[in-house]
């Protein structure tokens, strides 16, 4: 239950021609501990604004991610940050989280939807 949860949220500009700007949103789960957000790596600098609700963009600006026609290696870009749950939830608490990537001025990709689940029970998984 006290355990970070890490996540990795990768984008590649697939587009026509260089992004200039990612920003990703990220909504966190209420039963996040918003104070516990810590940005362990990026492809590229970045900025993190977070509101009163879990509402997080990451913005990379002025990222000239070039399009994978041009350069398949360098059109992928990732943040990834971890995050406790609240102190005070019950065991267990399943956790989701989906974000939406914004190349410029371009429609929002959305993501798959992760589920995890905060317990203290323990699994055996078979041989």
């Amino acid at each position: 239950m006290n355990e970070y949860l890490n996540y990795t949220i990768n984008f590649q500009n697939t587009g026509t021609d260089t992004a200039f700007n990612v920003t990703i949103y990220d909504t966190l789960d209420a039963d996040l501990d918003l104070n516990t957000l810590e940005i362990l790596g990026s492809s590229d600098p970045l900025h993190v604004q977070m509101g009163m609700n879990g509402e997080t963009q990451f913005i990379f600006s002025n990222i000239l991610l070039p399009d994978s026609n041009i350069d398949e290696p360098g059109s992928h870009g990732f943040v990834n940050y971890r995050i406790r749950g609240l102190a005070s939830l019950p065991d267990p608490t399943p956790i989701t989280n989906t974000a939406h990537i914004v190349f410029d001025l371009n429609d929002p990709i959305v993501t798959n939807t992760s589920l995890n689940t905060l317990t203290n029970l323990q699994y055996l998984l078979p041989h």
